[in-house]
């Protein structure tokens, strides 16, 4: 019976896989690249803003959940 599974959530097909050079969103990194440094420094601190909690998120890169 372990042949007759079928791959659940998607149709089978394998993502795609990604390497460090190659950013998950490249839209996201077209246009950062384009940003000057002030640009980038601004966005990136109000994206910093958002986060509720900034030391639980240091905690969970730090101390994965195994």
């Amino acid at each position: 019976m372990a042949g007759n599974k079928k791959p659940r959530g998607r149709s089978g097909k394998a993502a795609p896989s990604l390497t460090f050079n190659e950013p998950h969103f490249p839209y996201k990194a077209d246009v950062w690249r384009r940003l000057t440094p002030k640009e980038r420094l601004r966005r990136s601190w109000q994206m910093r803003s958002r986060i509720p909690d900034l030391k639980a998120v240091h905690d969970r890169k730090l101390f994965p959940k195994p």
